[in-house]
């Protein structure tokens, strides 16, 4: 089940012309924009972001807190203003089981709903389900998730939910990187050649948010909350 406290956290973002997904996160009073690293690459020449609202592209001024050096797909911003209401959002992996259902959202290839006022003008994103199948550490200590699930571009930077069955929290595990290739040789007049096509394998990639979530706790910088809007 996906509940508003996603839904109005996720957001269709553009920088450098590459298009994805970006969502929303509050620690210690303060909120935050996650997104992928490949999406904000080059944002230290241009310290802005476009968001889609209200029908077009609007430019947000941000800090970026954080890049990621090692594997690990994540970037950390932080917004000039408050995007969107502080519904709780727990960012943890505490309590997924394997071979659970996980859902992720985004905007496959700029796919999106417009729902008018339901959303604050903001665009509904597409929401896939998939399954919780392993994970490994990685370079720097992070986690690298493997979701068996068909991601498109578009994805990257959204948010991966799962229900906490002990708790019945909706928690958020990772951010959406990519998918896991294969590749085919291309054939031409019933002959292999030394091209090849790259396949999607079907294995969606995502890194947990333990290290952005550390690292945001000790180099606080996002806009305080205005608690109000709960």
């Amino acid at each position: 089940m996906i509940t508003t406290n996603v839904i109005a956290r996720t957001f269709q973002v553009e920088c450098s012309q590459k298009t994805g997904t970006c969502f929303s996160l509050d620690i210690d009073q303060r909120q935050y924009l996650i997104t992928a690293r490949h999406i904000v690459e080059g944002i230290n020449n241009n310290n802005s972001i476009l968001i889609f609202h209200d029908g077009k592209w609007k430019t947000l001024d941000v800090e970026l807190v954080w890049l990621s050096e090692t594997e690990e797909d994540i970037a950390i911003l932080a917004p000039s203003i408050q995007i969107s209401p502080a519904l709780p959002l727990i960012p943890s992996m505490d309590g997924v089981i394997y071979g659970q259902d996980v859902f992720f959202l985004g905007f496959p290839f700029g796919l999106k709903t417009e729902a008018g006022p339901i959303n604050r003008n903001f665009p509904l994103p597409f929401i896939k389900k998939g399954v919780f199948s392993t994970t490994e550490k990685i370079e720097g200590g992070s986690t690298r998730i493997y979701i068996d699930g068909h991601n498109n571009p578009g994805f990257s930077g959204g948010p991966i939910i799962f229900t906490d069955l002990k708790t019945n929290e909706i928690k958020v595990l990772g951010v959406m990187s990519g998918y896991y290739p294969y590749y085919e040789p291309v054939q031409i007049n019933n002959s292999i050649t030394e091209l090849k096509s790259q396949q999607n394998t079907g294995i969606a990639i995502a890194y947990s948010l333990d290290r952005a979530v550390e690292y945001i706790k000790e180099n606080p910088a996002g806009v305080p909350l205005d608690l109000k809007t709960i």
